[in-house]
């Protein structure tokens, strides 16, 4: 009888640092100062991302255009998510204002993709298809910037989109 009692007991403190251990893991990720992702993640929830080149990726995909403004002579806060797939982006143009604050959040939706802006020497890494890049930046200079994707001939093969910075 006791045998059982004690068997029953370490069956029950198993099975809950089981799920301690695992569960809580899978759920989450934690963010490491050099702006990865670390710790055990379950790639086939939609949330989950990969780190960006200047900031961490967030749980949760954020908004396609928000602007913030902070005063009138602060500048602009202003998010943008760009979809890719083979072989274009979505939107095609994005639109700002000189000295607004831009932050892109790439998703890419199918195949092995980047996006980079050559007029701002800005980008993100190169992505497998379901995962999430972001960059921020200043756009400081006005015109016409073209972003592309710089993975083999996508950019000749139409993957590309125009960035219009107004005075």
């Amino acid at each position: 009888m006791q045998k059982g009692v004690i068997s029953v007991i370490a069956l029950i403190i198993l099975i809950g640092g089981g799920y301690w251990l695992f569960g809580g893991a899978l759920k989450t990720g934690s963010s490491s100062s050099a702006g990865e992702i670390t710790g055990a993640r379950d790639m086939s929830q939609p949330g989950n991302k990969t780190a960006g080149q200047t900031q961490a990726a967030t749980e949760s995909t954020p908004p396609p255009t928000t602007e913030t403004p902070t005063g009138s002579a602060a500048a602009r806060q202003i998010s943008v998510t760009v979809n890719g797939q083979n072989f274009s982006f979505s939107p095609s143009v994005i639109n700002a204002k000189k000295g607004d604050v831009i932050t892109v959040n790439f998703v890419n939706q199918d195949g092995f993709h980047d996006l980079r802006i050559d007029g701002y020497n800005v980008g993100t890494n190169q992505i497998a298809s379901g995962e999430t890049n972001s960059f921020t930046f200043t756009a400081d200079k006005a015109g016409s910037f073209e972003y592309y994707c710089s993975v083999s001939s996508h950019r000749a093969m139409g993957m590309r989109g125009t960035l219009v910075v107004a005075e």
